[in-house]
């Protein structure tokens, strides 16, 4: 899946993009190592120890994890200014996610024993990590929240909840196609296309090519305590 697909219009709109700046970070890339990654090279694959952190200054990169029956999980992608690593940096744990790039991009990988002495002498740059991570807490949460739904329905509706409720627009469009939609719910498009006639059909959305606008916000409401 393109990621573009998924061209939303601001962060508020986006809890499948990692969007956390690192700014602190960013004034700091002559500590890194610039890396290149072509489209579709893996940064690091799941069950990698690492002790490096990576920041993304051009591109794009998408973390995902395999479930068991093999199918893949999109759980979000980085976009340029962002830190991703964190965890597997922070614990020394193998990762259970991997990360690729999908278009062609730069990063800048920094060192267990740079990112120690960044600590020291930037301490602002903790509290950057410590926002970034909690970001992806909250966008963990929200993936466990859309599939402890019984029914592929209910997985359509809490996840367009989610990528619209922070909106002020009252009728806001996503630019995300039903494969996309689909892939992040983990359903098959089928299934994904069948929802959305259904809350087409109840006034709920209006559907174009590679567009989905919510006319009826409040009929949303009902999958925010599902």
């Amino acid at each position: 899946m393109n990621p573009a697909e998924i061209d939303l219009a601001s962060e508020a709109l986006a809890p499948p993009f990692i969007e956390v700046r690192m700014a602190v970070l960013e004034s700091l890339l002559s500590r890194g190592r610039p890396r290149h990654y072509p489209a579709g090279e893996v940064i690091y694959p799941a069950e990698r120890v690492s002790s490096e952190m990576y920041y993304l200054f051009r591109g794009q990169v998408k973390q995902s994890i395999l479930t068991t029956n093999g199918v893949e999980k999109t759980l979000g992608w980085v976009r340029p200014g962002c830190m991703f690593g964190e965890a597997l940096f922070l614990t020394g744990c193998p990762s259970q996610a991997s990360a690729v790039a999908v278009e062609d991009s730069l990063v800048y990988v920094f060192s267990r024993r740079t990112m120690e002495e960044l600590f020291v002498q930037h301490p602002e740059l903790l509290y950057e990590v410590a926002r970034s991570l909690s970001y992806k807490v909250r966008l963990l949460t929200s993936h466990i929240w859309v599939m402890a739904s019984e029914g592929a329905a209910d997985r359509i509706g809490k996840l367009l909840y989610l990528l619209t409720r922070d909106s002020s627009d009252p009728a806001p469009t996503l630019q995300l196609t039903h494969q996309a939609l689909a892939d992040l719910a983990s359903v098959h498009r089928v299934t994904a296309s069948q929802a959305l006639a259904r809350m087409s059909k109840e006034g709920v959305l209006e559907r174009r090519r590679g567009q989905i606008t919510i006319r009826r916000r409040d009929l949303l409401e009902r999958f925010r305590l599902g």
